[in-house]
Formats: structure tokens, sequence, C-alpha cells
């Protein structure tokens, strides 16, 4: 895979990092031989989490990365990370995956083989970066009170240093042993945490996951946040922190979400799901432009951006998180997943697009499907054998209802002969 990366980049120099256990260091360990066999310059940033990984690419000037870390399951994950910082899209994994299957690597020649270059530390710089979009003034007049619950061997280094120059009191909790890379766990551990939020008077708290990308929110009175909710209080806060911004959305985002920050000022954008598309679109000129107080890729997957960022507008607003989750606009979602084989995946969207073809459709993503009492949107996972089937509509019933039938109608048409 090493030298699969290599051949692809050419020349240049490229990161690695990792999250320091033996085994991601055993893997780690064998890419950098990789890399080295086709004559690139490997930056070793050590153990580092991937934001501050993705931030040490862009600060450098590298032409990109692999991040490798351990996941559930004894399995390691190597995340493959552009020129931008952000994850390979599909067409570059698909360059990878050619190289790979092809076995067509360039080798470079013995003089020419060059000595990896170890660039420990940058995670104070990162943090630097982050103070500097922010007002710590602020966050330590207003005493910030957070209860958090995250890993301390992966973010030891970065949580309790970067919300002390806040000013920010965290009252910390570690009740677990590995903190999982998958949002609906770490709702799971969410939950013990609202009543400790509540008795230490805190304004908000979090469960982050050990890669320090995700975090599941809990506002003062002890509620889980969901999905839906935590992107509409984040867009809300980008387009007031940033007035007149190009925002960028999911094609999942309720159209709730979408009319209130237009309300606000801001134009819309939608992007399909996929992180690496999401990111491409942050990372666009005009984007980037028009935010340049609190950019959307900033915090899009860094959970300690996203903390700062949340505190910062509380001690702003002057008002509690629950308050202002009530401001925020209703509406009814519902999604579930249904197992789809790969090779029934197109065939599952061709027969929908023929049975809908009398229905305003969109296809940007997946199908997505217009109702008079809402919209339903049929969309397979690129690295599952499932589609997730998203819905929105003028009450929590009618959504799972839309929902339903469109998991019905895909396992008809996946079990029906071809």
């Amino acid at each position: 895979l090493g030298a699969a990366v290599g051949t692809n980049i050419k020349k240049g120099n490229i990161s690695l990092g990792s999250d320091g256990h033996p085994d991601s260091q055993m893997i780690k360990n064998a890419v950098l031989s990789g890399l080295m066999s086709t004559g690139l310059h490997v930056i070793d940033l050590g153990k580092v989490t991937l934001p501050v990984h993705r931030y040490g690419i862009r600060t450098f000037g590298l032409q990109g990365g692999v991040h490798i870390s351990r996941m559930e399951d004894n399995k390691i994950n190597l995340r493959l990370i552009n020129h931008y910082g952000a994850d390979y899209s599909r067409a570059e994994q698909r360059k990878i995956e050619g190289l790979l299957n092809r076995e067509e690597y360039r080798f470079a020649a013995g003089e020419d083989i060059l000595s990896p270059e170890y660039r420990p530390g940058i995670g104070r710089s990162y943090l630097n970066y982050l103070l500097q979009f922010l007002d710590r003034d602020l966050t330590r007049r207003n005493r910030m009170r957070l209860v958090v619950d995250y890993d301390s061997h992966q973010l030891g280094s970065l949580l309790p240093g970067f919300f002390d120059e806040l000013g920010c009191e965290v009252y910390t909790v570690t009740n677990h042993q590995h903190y999982p890379q998958n949002i609906s766990k770490l709702k799971e551990m969410a939950v013990p945490l609202g009543e400790v939020v509540e008795d230490q008077g805190a304004h908000f708290g979090a469960v982050l996951d050990s890669a320090g990308e995700m975090l599941v929110l809990v506002d003062d009175r002890g509620k889980l946040v969901d999905e839906e909710k935590y992107l509409a209080l984040f867009s809300l806060i980008t387009a007031r922190t940033n007035p007149g911004a190009i925002l960028v959305l999911p094609v999942t985002a309720p159209q709730a979400v979408i009319e209130m920050v237009r309300a606000e000022g801001a134009e819309v954008r939608i992007a399909k799901t996929a992180p690496w598309a999401l990111m491409a679109e942050f990372m666009k000129d005009d984007v980037m432009a028009s935010q340049r107080h609190f950019p959307q890729f900033l915090f899009y997957n860094d959970a300690l951006a996203s903390m700062a960022l949340l505190a910062q507008y509380l001690a702003k607003e002057g008002r509690p998180l629950s308050m202002i989750l009530s401001e925020l606009p209703g509406f009814a979602v519902a999604k579930k997943e249904v197992g789809v084989m790969w090779e029934e995946k197109g065939k599952v969207l061709r027969h929908l697009a023929e049975a809908t073809a009398d229905q305003k459709v969109e296809t940007a993503e997946g199908l997505k499907i217009q109702h008079p009492q809402g919209w339903a949107l049929v969309l397979p996972d690129a690295d599952e054998p499932v589609c997730r089937v998203y819905s929105e509509a003028f009450n929590q019933e009618i959504a799972e209802s839309l929902t339903d039938m469109y998991v019905e109608k895909i396992k008809e048409i996946s079990s029906s002969e071809r």
C-alpha cells in the first residue's frame, strides 16, 4: 500500500502518523518502507490525532499523508489523506486500488532513497492555530464549565491544556477503555454523562472518540443532542459567526435547517455525504473566503475545535445551550439501513427510479424522491453492503412511514429475480 501511494504521488514529501499503539506502529513501519521505496521524503509526525495530522499536512505543504489507527475487533484503519488534508476521494482511492491490483510500483534507485524525517510535537502548533480563531478573554470571563469523557491516552496532551488556555473548567470523566469511531456507541456512552452535567452545573458535556474526530454533546439539562440538532446548531453558529457566508450542507440535511441558514443570510451549497466530498467543498476558495472567522473545514470532524467554538458561542450568547436548542426550527426525520449486496445496489436504484418516474426525483447522490408530505433519500453506502434511507416529513409518524415504505421496497427489489 505504501508503494502504491508513493507511486501515485510521483515526487515530494508525504507524512505518516499513528495513534501510537504497538500494532499501529507495526503497520506504520511497513507503510514507511513502501513509501521510501518510491523515493518520497517521508515526514514522520509520530503519535498524533487525525485532526492534528490533517493540520500538519496543510502547514508543511505536503503532498498528502497516511494515518494509521487501531479500531474495534482487532482491526487497523489506514486513512489516505490528500494535500488539502482531506480524505482521498473515491476517484483517488480507485487509483490506489488499481496500482495495487496491477502491482505497478515505481521503485527508486538505491541512491535516491531518502531517510525519513521525524517531526514530533506538532500538536502544540495545532492548538495555537485553533486559538487564533477564538476569543480567550470572552471564555475566561464567562467561566465556561464542561464535563468531558475522552481517551486520555490519545487526547491527554491536547485537551486539558487547550481548554485551560481558554479559561474553561473541565470536569473529566473517564469510564472506558476504548472510545470507538462509531456515533451510535458514543451516544450510548454519553447517556450517564447527563446526570454528571446537571450535578456539576456545566454548560455542556461531551464524549469524544479516540481519534479526536467525533463527539456527542449533552446539553446543560443532561439531554443528548442528536445528529440533526447538532448539524442545525453548528450551521446556525457558522452562519452567525460569518455573516453572508456560503455554507456547505450534506444532501441529508433537513429542509428546515437549509431554510434556517438562508434566513440568516447565508448561501447554501448541497454536497454529498461522504467525508471527502464535504471536505472538498469546505476547502473551495469561495467557501473559505466567506468563512474567515470560524470555517467549517476547521471544526468538521474535529472534536476539540467544535467544543471550543460552542463554548465561545455560549459565552457570547449568555444563554444556556438547552434554550438555544429549543429555538432551532422543528423537523421530523427518520433513518434506517437495510442490507443490500454489492451487486444488487445498481438494480435497487434503477427499479426505484423507474417506479418513481412521475415524481420529482433528485440524483445528486443516491435517489431523493419528493412526496407531498416530505421526501425520502435512498443512499447506497460506498464501504458497506447496505443502503440507508433518510426521510423528512411534516411529523414524525409520516417520516417513519416514508422510511419504512422505502425499506420494504428495497427488500422486495433485492429479493426479486433479475
